[in-house]
């Protein structure tokens, strides 16, 4: 479902809908918090709304997930 949530979001962003695009991009955080797609997606609309603490938030929390280098590549 937080896959579905995210490609949704991707096509209302796509359309220009930033604030569709955000509630479909939080419903997939919601759905799954570690999910590093999203948090980037919600980084960069956040900084695209100029609401820097929302921002820093996602991106601190962006750094802090540790990755398997084999499914990342």
């Amino acid at each position: 479902m937080a896959r579905l949530q995210f490609l949704l979001g991707g096509f209302a962003e796509t359309r220009g809908d930033l604030a569709a695009a955000k509630q479909r991009f939080l419903a997939a955080y919601q759905i799954d918090p570690t999910q590093a797609t999203t948090l980037a997606a919600l980084a960069r609309l956040s900084v695209a709304q100029n609401d820097s603490e929302n921002a820093r938030k996602y991106y601190r929390t962006l750094l802090l997930q540790s990755f398997d280098e084999k499914s990342w590549g």
